[in-house]
């Protein structure tokens, strides 16, 4: 199995599943079965061994470092890092880690208009009452 050069390999876990997808026609059911629980399970694979990866999709620890290869990583440490790189990122990020994503305002709930004055048919929504 050819290995991609180290300066082609992804960076980030979209850029993996990218590569995954593309390379998706060569890969075995076992091997496949490898692929579905990393991308099902992102958080664990940042602490999984290649060990408990393999029991996890019940294959050999042969099959994850096949995997492992035919994505072009040298190590499943390497393949594991991406995981690791990625949960470091979302604590850097304290509000992700205060509210769940749901809980989160996707935007403003009230937008002003540029003279400060609220557009027709918004309502105070700061709690006063009348």
């Amino acid at each position: 199995m050819p290995c991609l050069e180290d300066e082609n390999l992804p960076r980030t876990l979209l850029e993996l599943k990218y590569l995954m997808a593309r390379k998706a026609n060569g890969l075995t059911k076992r091997t496949e079965k490898v692929a579905r629980f990393t991308f099902a399970n992102p958080g664990d694979m940042a602490f999984y061994s290649e060990t408990r990866l393999a029991r996890a999709c019940g294959v050999s620890t042969s099959t994850v470092y096949r995997f492992v290869s035919f994505l072009g990583f040298k190590s499943y440490e390497t393949f594991r890092e991406l995981f690791r790189k990625e949960l470091r990122e979302i604590a850097r990020r304290p509000s992700a880690l205060r509210e769940p994503p749901a809980a989160r305002p996707a935007a403003p709930s009230v937008r002003l208009a540029p003279n400060g004055a609220r557009p027709a048919g918004q309502s105070d929504t700061s709690g006063s009452s009348m």
